[in-house]
């Protein structure tokens, strides 16, 4: 299992299903979030891809919309610095060119 541990949901439920005995991949951009479930059992890894790769089922727990641009972004290939991955995964999705406010 795996998960976006940003929710006040995600990390009980991670925490419940290693104490039950699965094996949980964990993942989140704030790693002092997954440090309890580190200690109780579960494996962090460094990307969403890294977690994914290895499960069947993957449950997200994403606390806002930004959080869930940024992984949409993430996914789509864009890296972490490129501040204009939401617009180019909007634009990749319609079919479109977004301009810029300058009439370009």
């Amino acid at each position: 299992m795996t998960g976006a541990l940003r929710s006040q949901y995600a990390g009980p439920f991670a925490l419940n299903l290693v104490k039950a005995g699965f094996e949980v991949i964990v993942h989140d951009i704030n790693l002092d979030r997954v440090a309890p479930l580190a200690e109780a059992g579960a494996r962090v890894v460094d990307t969403p891809a890294a977690a994914a790769a290895e499960c069947r089922r993957v449950p997200l727990f994403l606390a806002n919309v930004s959080q869930q641009d940024y992984q949409m972004g993430r996914a789509a290939g864009f890296s972490k610095e490129d501040g204009s991955s939401l617009v180019k995964v909007y634009e990749r999705l319609a079919g479109v060119k977004v301009s810029g406010g300058d009439g370009g």
